[in-house]
């Protein structure tokens, strides 16, 4: 799955069958591996919103970064505007198309009520999907799980709870790296 030996082996065997089986179920696996190269090449071809730590506990030490594939474009459409601001860009266009042929009506209607909002959030780098999760350590990333987008207290703690027994296989100290990261982040917040 990974040519690169060194990216492998800060890879988890959970998170190459999460791979595995969103390839299977959803198509994503090449959705999560752009984005796994993204974040290797410190880029974001992807157009997703910047790597980010998780804030509060019991995440807190973990980032996450966000995939992207067709199957969110619904969801980015309602994130890029209000629908307050939708409505207005969408009259606007009704009035600059007035006696216009229909089909450029229509063509204008769909750029402002639906392309131009997703676009400007591409554009900016917002762009939105699920979880690629990870613990920076040693200027290199360990990948450890993917998720879905966000989950209440209690499904984080199921998150964290099966990232730990299934990632400690591949990383024994995994536990201490997360205390470690986390006491960090509690640091970084109080500076």
């Amino acid at each position: 799955m990974f040519r690169n030996e060194e990216l492998a082996a800060r890879v988890s065997l959970s998170f190459c069958l999460s791979i595995m089986a969103h390839e299977s179920r959803f198509k994503l696996g090449a959705s999560i591996m752009r984005t796994i190269r993204d974040m290797e090449r410190d880029s974001n071809d992807m157009r997703t919103k910047p790597a980010a730590p998780f804030k509060r506990p019991p995440l807190l030490g973990l980032w996450h970064k966000h995939f992207f594939d067709a199957r969110f474009l619904a969801g980015n459409y309602l994130l890029a505007a209000s629908t307050r601001e939708r409505v207005n860009h969408v009259m606007e266009a009704i009035r600059l198309s007035e006696g216009q042929p229909k089909e450029t009506i229509l063509s204008r209607l769909v750029a402002a009520g639906w392309t131009e909002p997703v676009e400007r959030r591409f554009a900016e780098g917002k762009a939105t999907g699920e979880w690629v999760v990870y613990l920076p350590r040693d200027g290199k990333n360990y990948y450890l799980a993917c998720s879905k987008h966000r989950r209440s207290p209690d499904e984080q703690y199921q998150l964290l709870d099966g990232i730990l027994a299934t990632c400690t296989i591949d990383f024994p100290e995994l536990g201490a790296w997360l205390e470690v990261a986390a006491r960090n982040s509690n640091l970084h917040d109080e500076l």
